[in-house]
C-alpha cells in the first residue's frame, strides 16, 4: 500500500525547552508550568491540572506520566488505500505500517501493533541518542578535538626548540672545525718556517763556501803568476797551497704529507645530538 507523507510534530528545542520547565498547562486558564502529560489525550498540564484530570470520572483512568516519558503523538497520515482512515497498526510481520481495514483484509493472522506505541518507543530511543551525543560523545569528541590543537602547538614550539638547537650545535661544530683548520694551517707555517731557515742555512753555507773557492782561485792565480823561484808555492808547501776544504753536506728536506680525514656525512652527523621520536604504532 502506499504511503502519504508524514509530518513529526517535534523538534530537538521541544526538549531543551522540557529540560528547563517553560512549557506551559494547556488546559483552559491555567498558565502554570507544564510537568505531566496525559497520553491519550496528547495533552501536557500541571500538577494541580492532573490531580483535577484523574479525579473526573470521563478521564480517571488515564495513563498520566511525567512529561518527559510521555507517548509521542503519531503523525497523522491517512491511508492511501482507505482514505477515510488513520494509519495506526505496523504488522510485525510484514513490517509495514496500516490503518485497521488493511490489517482485517490484507493481514490476517499476522502479529500486529498498535502504531502509536512502536513509534513512540521508538522516538525515545533517539531522542535518547541525540541527549546521549550532546552530554557525552560531543563534549568528550570535542574535548578530544581541542587536545589536539593544543598539542598540534606544543609539537610546533617544541620543533622550533629543536631547530634552534640543531643551529646552535651545527655553529658550534663550525667553530671547532675553524680552531681545527686554524692549528693545522699554524703547524704547517710553523713546519714551513722550519724547513725554510735550514735550507736557509743551507745556502749560507753553499754561499761562503763559493766564496771561499773564488778565493782560492785568486790565491792559485796568485801562486801561477809568482816570478820567483824562492818560497815559489808551486815548487814549496804544494799541498799546503792545494789543499782545498770538502763540499758541505747538504740535507735534503722532508716534505711535510696532508692526509685527508675519512669523513663521510654520517661521521659528521654522529657529532650533531640525534633527534628521537617514540613509535607510537
Amino acid at each position: 500500500m502506499a504511503l502519504s507523507k508524514a509530518v513529526i510534530p517535534y523538534t530537538i528545542q521541544d526538549e531543551q525547552v522540557t529540560a528547563q520547565h517553560f512549557l506551559i498547562c494547556c488546559t483552559e486558564d491555567c498558565e502554570n508550568s507544564c510537568q505531566f502529560y496525559c497520553n491519550p489525550c496528547y495533552k501536557p498540564m500541571c500538577e494541580e491540572c492532573r490531580d483535577k484530570h484523574q479525579k473526573t470520572p470521563e478521564t480517571k483512568y488515564h495513563e498520566v506520566v511525567p512529561y518527559r516519558d510521555r507517548r509521542q503523538k503519531l503523525p497523522v497520515e491517512k491511508c492511501k488505500d482507505h482514505p477515510s482512515k488513520d494509519i495506526d497498526i505496523i504488522c510485525e510481520n510484514c513490517q509495514v505500517p496500516l490503518c485497521s481495514k488493511c490489517a482485517i483484509r490484507n493481514h490476517r493472522g499476522h502479529k500486529l501493533d498498535d502504531l502509536e506505541t512502536v513509534y513512540s518507543d521508538r522516538f525515545t530511543i533517539f531522542v535518547n541518542k541525540i541527549c546521549d551525543i550532546h552530554q557525552y560523545l560531543l563534549p568528550i569528541s570535542q574535548n578530544m578535538q581541542k587536545d589536539i590543537k593544543e598539542d598540534t602547538k606544543e609539537i610546533k614550539e617544541i620543533m622550533d626548540k629543536i631547530r634552534t638547537s640543531i643551529k646552535i650545535e651545527a655553529e658550534y661544530l663550525k667553530q671547532l672545525t675553524d680552531m681545527v683548520m686554524t692549528d693545522n694551517l699554524e703547524q704547517v707555517k710553523k713546519i714551513e718556517q722550519s724547513l725554510i731557515k735550514e735550507l736557509q742555512r743551507q745556502d749560507k753555507n753553499y754561499e761562503n763556501y763559493n766564496s771561499y773557492l773564488e778565493d782560492l782561485i785568486k790565491d792559485i792565480h796568485g801562486y801561477l803568476s809568482f816570478d820567483k823561484v824562492t818560497d815559489n808555492p808551486i815548487i814549496f808547501s804544494l799541498s799546503e797551497h792545494l789543499k782545498t776544504k770538502p763540499i758541505p753536506e747538504t740535507k735534503k728536506p722532508v716534505y711535510p704529507v696532508f692526509t685527508a680525514g675519512q669523513n663521510s656525512k654520517d661521521d659528521v652527523a654522529n657529532l650533531f645530538g640525534r633527534i628521537t621520536a617514540p613509535n607510537t604504532k
